[in-house]
This record gives C-alpha cells, structure tokens and sequence, in this order.
C-alpha cells in the first residue's frame, strides 16, 4: 500500500514536471494548476495524476489553457 502511494506520488510529480518544462510556468503558476487540477480531477471522479497527465497532453499539442 505504501509503496503504491509513492508510485502515485512519482508519477503526479513526473507529469507536473513535463507540464512545467512544457507550457514554462513559473512555479507559483505550477502551485495554482495543481491546486485547480486537484479540484477538477476530485469533480470528475478521477484521480489527480490521471488529470495531470490528460493535460500534459493537451499543452503537448499546443493548445493553450484558460
């Protein structure tokens, strides 16, 4: 069980990065996202890495966020 928390926490932290290195967020942007991707991932049922890495995706592609 513990293990499996620090893979998830690996893995959030891993697509924060990319994310970061993607789009070029300073890190009090970086705080902000994942504050609101927490909170979009706890709306849609779904955890905040599966979030994370779906929007590491859309900036991949060059889209742009709101």
């Amino acid at each position: 069980m513990l293990s499996e928390a620090v893979r998830h926490a690996e893995e959030l932290n891993g697509a924060l990065n990319d994310i970061r290195i993607v789009t070029g967020l300073n890190s009090i942007d970086m705080a902000l996202f994942t504050e609101r991707a927490n909170e979009a991932a706890k709306a849609l049922s779904t955890t905040s890495t599966e979030y994370a890495k779906a929007a590491l995706i859309f900036y991949q592609q060059g889209l742009k966020g709101s």
